[in-house]
């Protein structure tokens, strides 16, 4: 069952409950009202009727019944009993009134009711003024009360019916009016788990509970799928770069077994595989490293001195290139952030490892930096050729080399830099291509953002 259904159902049980108690009280109201009623109208017929029979020898009088509300004049029957319960005087009750004996245990003057030839009465019974010891029963049919409370019963059954169809209705109406932008949220979040990425709650109603609720799902389904198109994306990259050297590598083992060689040959054709072979480890290995750190926390963190980091990681990438290639300069200051310290680490040898490519040989990268309450600043520079104005929305793509990159340096797969916006990002920080400021070298120039050691612990209390 639906909400709006059970809303409606609700609403009618509730009404038909309360509606139908307050008729039900009200009818019984009503008939012990005319029953009262009924009850002194025929005590004082009873008692004119007794004295009328006193001075008349028990005869009767003409009056032909007891007027009760604008019904008209209700039929009397009477009985008048000796001291032996017999009959001596008797009207309407076509000679067979009812034994004394079936209200000989009723008290004198208390109304009652007793069943004659299969009709209801009421009646009551006193004695007789200066004949004490003979009684009168004085009844009415009760045949026309009945059938009024019968009609009462039914025109307050109808009314409940009809105020239960009424209300349910109206409060369908209502409920499906001011659910229309939950049944349209629901229908959205139903076609978006069967794949259907295109559409949009969008403004559905004036409910300012539902358009917040809305427009937030409309933004959810937009990031979905702006992150599907780019997991499609990056999947077809990935196939593309890791085809190039598995081609290479397949190429050159064929062509190694397709007729012997010579043992210089073979061992040249084993450093080509082995080439190919380790660029797809390198592939793999930045590959899987996106995918850690873009698809969780930070991990276990902790304290990290960035000042002496940059300066390992300056001396590794050092390492790393022939000797003279590139000169750092180191003006990184005292900072402490927390973090994961291979991913910072990863960071920064990134950084510098672009940097080193992009500077021309003698050219020089600079690493410096600044702090405030919240932020540890650190930019690298270099002394290349910086990022044309077409490329730099993209730089931090996966897989995306501008043009004149690839010409220029044949290694990497263009992951380098999404990966660092990766490990900003999950450390709460920012990482950006800026403008060179002043101290910063003329080339490419990025600002990494991390957040201060105190600042985190700051912000894990609250």
């Amino acid at each position: 069952m639906s909400f709006r259904q059970r809303i409606v159902a609700l609403v009618c049980l509730v009404t038909l409950l309360v509606m139908g108690g307050a008729f039900v009280g009200v009818g019984r109201l009503f008939v012990s009202s005319q029953l009262q009623h009924l009850d002194e109208a025929l005590l004082s017929l009873a008692r004119e009727e007794a004295t009328h029979l006193a001075s008349t020898g028990f005869t009767f009088s003409p009056e032909p019944g007891l007027d009760v509300d604008d019904t008209g004049p209700l039929l009397k029957h009477g009985a008048v009993y000796d001291d032996h319960g017999n009959v001596i005087a008797l009207i309407h009750f076509d000679a067979v009134p009812p034994p004394s004996t079936s209200f000989a245990s009723s008290k004198l003057g208390k109304p009652f009711d007793f069943e004659l030839r299969g009709e209801l009465l009421r009646g009551v019974v006193i004695a007789i003024p200066a004949h004490p010891s003979k009684r009168l029963l004085m009844a009415v049919t009760l045949k026309d009360m009945q059938g009024d409370e019968a009609l009462i019963r039914r025109a307050m059954g109808l009314a409940v019916l009809v105020a239960v169809i009424w209300v349910g209705a109206l409060v369908s109406y209502i409920v499906g009016r001011y659910t229309r932008g939950h049944r349209a949220i629901a229908e959205v979040a139903r076609r978006v788990s069967d794949g259907d990425l295109s559409v949009r709650v969008g403004h559905v109603h004036q409910d300012p509970e539902v358009r917040p609720v809305a427009a937030d799902i409309d933004h959810m389904v937009e990031r979905l799928e702006v992150l599907v198109s780019s997991q499609q994306q990056f999947i077809a990259h990935a196939a593309h770069e890791l085809r190039s050297p598995l081609t290479a590598l397949y190429g050159e083992l064929q062509l190694a077994l397709r007729r012997p060689r010579t043992a210089d040959e073979y061992r040249e054709a084993l450093q080509e595989s082995l080439d190919s072979a380790r660029r797809l480890r390198d592939l793999a290995e930045s590959l899987l490293a996106l995918a850690r750190v873009g698809g969780g926390p930070v991990g276990t963190a902790n304290r990290i001195e960035l000042g002496p980091l940059v300066a390992h990681v300056i001396a590794q990438v050092t390492a790393a290139f022939e000797p003279g290639r590139v000169v750092f300069e180191n003006h990184v200051g005292e900072g402490e952030t927390i973090g994961r310290e291979s991913d910072i680490e990863r960071l920064f040898r990134n950084l510098l490892e672009n940097a080193s490519r992009h500077t021309p040989k003698g050219g020089r990268v600079r690493v410096r930096s600044h702090a405030d309450d919240t932020f540890i600043y650190l930019t690298v520079s270099d002394e290349g050729a910086g990022v044309k104005i077409e490329d730099q929305d993209r730089i931090f793509e996966p897989f995306y080399r501008a043009p004149t990159t690839r010409a220029v340096i044949q290694d990497g797969a263009g992951l380098g830099l999404a990966i660092s916006k990766e490990i900003v990002r999950v450390h709460r920080g920012e990482l950006l291509l800026v403008s060179g400021e002043t101290g910063d070298l003329p080339g490419a120039c990025f600002r990494v953002s991390l957040p201060t050691a105190v600042a985190v612990e700051r912000r894990s209390m609250i």
